[in-house]
């Protein structure tokens, strides 16, 4: 059987009861749920997101394939009232697949590791409990480690890629929102920051110069509609 994270959010109704519920039905047949974390009180992400959220993280394992278990997870979702109508919005449940034993998988609509899990403090927190040895695949750290970058404060976020003007323009906006970090311009002989955001600007034909960016921190923010607001929000959930 394959060894499985998700992360459990909400924060409409009652959201524990919701918890038990879904847990009950991955509890199942096909999968089986191995341990879950306490609750954590964490702040909203996003403008929609609404009042405060509550998440956990559970163990499971399973002989479903990555799709058939989101697949299922999404069900379970739906029959308790998730609604994706507004993007980051208030949710009576979210259930992510974090990770599914080692496996890299990017396909639509699947993506294994989470690709936000390793700088996320709201999944960070309740995963360490009960995986924190856990190894991130693509990254190449423990999940405990993982989040343990992420606690020092200021949080060292530096900005790399796009022109003189964009790095400028976002830095401000990120040193305006976000009290807690220290946000700058890149240069390669800095120490290893907490979060790399990466503007883009690769030349065709050229190897892109975020895969020579190193590996933890990196970012892809190139293809963000409004990245200034999609960075603050990544920032603030690092900050937890």
């Amino acid at each position: 059987m394959a060894q499985c994270f998700i992360g459990l959010g909400g924060n409409t109704g009652d959201v524990l009861s919701c918890f038990d519920k879904c847990l009950e039905q991955l509890n199942r047949g096909v999968t089986e749920v191995v341990s879950r974390s306490s609750p954590y009180r964490t702040r909203p992400v996003g403008h929609n997101a609404g009042s405060t959220y509550c998440n956990a993280a559970a163990k499971i394992r399973t002989t479903l394939d990555p799709d058939r278990l989101l697949q299922l997870m999404l069900a379970i979702e739906s029959e308790h009232g998730r609604s994706r109508s507004v993007r980051w919005g208030p949710r009576p449940i979210d259930l992510d697949l974090l990770l599914y034993d080692d496996v890299c998988l990017d396909v639509l609509g699947l993506h294994i590791p989470h690709r936000a899990l390793w700088y996320r403090r709201f999944v960070l927190d309740p995963l360490v409990e009960i995986g924190g040895d856990i190894l991130h695949p693509e990254k190449q750290m423990t999940v405990a480690r993982l989040r343990q970058r992420l606690l020092p404060r200021p949080l060292i976020v530096r900005i790399a890629g796009g022109s003189p003007q964009a790095r400028k323009t976002i830095i401000a906006s990120l040193a305006a929102g976000c009290a807690e970090a220290d946000v700058a311009e890149w240069h390669e002989d800095d120490d290893e920051p907490a979060l790399l955001p990466w503007l883009g600007g690769q030349q065709p034909g050229d190897v892109s110069p975020f895969q020579r960016l190193p590996p933890v921190p990196r970012l892809d923010a190139s293809e963000a509609e409004e990245p200034a607001e999609f960075l603050c929000w990544v920032v603030r959930s690092a900050l937890g």
